[in-house]
């Protein structure tokens, strides 16, 4: 065997050293690089797969229902992580200065909307409405985030070059998705973005929020694998995506070993096989909220030769 799968560890190992570097470098750089002017986030470089705003030949539900099914090709897959990679949000490495972590969350925010408005059908207005209060959340946060670096600042001797847990923390949640995209203080769910039509609502989890908050509720969370029309094959390692759109019970996945902690040749196939069942922007959410998992699909986006 000549290659194999990348081990989540090496990755967090990757992950841990990228941040501590992005962490340092805005320690330095938060009293002498200047605000950036407005909070617009930037178009992500996207080269295939773009979003329109064409009517949809059927309903939003029975659109995403038939993607669903449908799923997506070898060659569908290595263009989304195209996009990704060229979006500049494939690693937090980039985000160095206090600047570049602003630029990340901007071009985080441009792949969520262009998610939301794939797997919803979202129209021009929704889409507009969507845009304006991400722009709002991203305002108030970076608000925050400049605020908390720059109270966190202290002088440091020639000797000390620590960063102050606070602001390390400061830092990873201003930049990860998981975080952000979950802060009830700023609410990004679909529907807290825009105004959804009845048939837009069955694709997010607003009615089981909704009867979540009901007295004596006992409903699990929507990650867990036996929550509603979710599959229990679904594999855990995508199970990320299903919080924000629904797996539905026409994704048959195939019941396999983590191929994200297997050394076989097959894990590779294993993994590509359980993607390709996933909706486009399903697997968008997924790197969106993972994206350590964009450099193991890719590799076994190659190492898989049907």
């Amino acid at each position: 065997m000549t290659m194999h799968l990348k081990i989540p560890a090496i990755w967090s190992a990757f992950a841990s050293v990228a941040i501590g570097a992005a962490i340092w470098q805005a320690h330095v750089a938060v009293h002498t690089t200047q605000p950036i002017e407005g909070v617009q986030p930037i178009s992500p470089k996207r080269t295939r797969n773009l979003t329109t705003h064409s009517k949809p030949s059927s309903t939003p539900y029975e659109s995403y229902k038939m993607h669903c099914g449908m799923g997506i090709t070898r060659e569908e897959i290595g263009w989304i992580l195209d996009d990704f990679k060229a979006a500049q949000i494939d690693s937090t490495g980039q985000a160095v200065t206090r600047d570049a972590c602003l630029a990340l969350r901007k071009s985080q925010q441009r792949w969520y909307h262009d998610a939301l408005v794939e797997a919803l059908s979202l129209d021009r207005v929704q889409s507009g409405q969507t845009m304006q209060r991400l722009n709002q959340n991203l305002a108030q946060a970076a608000s925050i985030f400049i605020e908390s670096l720059n109270r966190s600042q202290h002088p440091l001797s020639a000797e000390e070059t620590c960063i102050d847990t606070f602001e390390t923390e400061t830092i990873r949640e201003f930049i990860s998705a998981d975080h952000w995209m979950f802060d009830s203080t700023m609410p990004a769910q679909p529907w807290d973005l825009c105004t959804l039509t009845p048939e837009q609502e069955r694709i997010t989890w607003m009615h089981w929020y909704q009867t979540k908050s009901a007295p004596n509720s006992l409903l699990s969370e929507p990650n867990s694998i036996n929550t509603l029309s979710v599959r229990c094959l679904a594999p855990a390692s995508l199970m990320p995506a299903n919080m924000i759109f629904p797996f539905l019970t026409n994704q048959i996945f195939k019941e396999a070993s983590n191929p994200l902690e297997t050394l076989s040749d097959e894990s590779a196939s294993e993994l590509i096989a359980q993607i390709c069942v996933l909706h486009p922007a399903q697997l968008k959410i997924l790197l969106l909220l993972k994206p350590a998992m964009a450099p193991q699909i890719g590799d076994a986006l190659q190492m898989w030769m049907p």
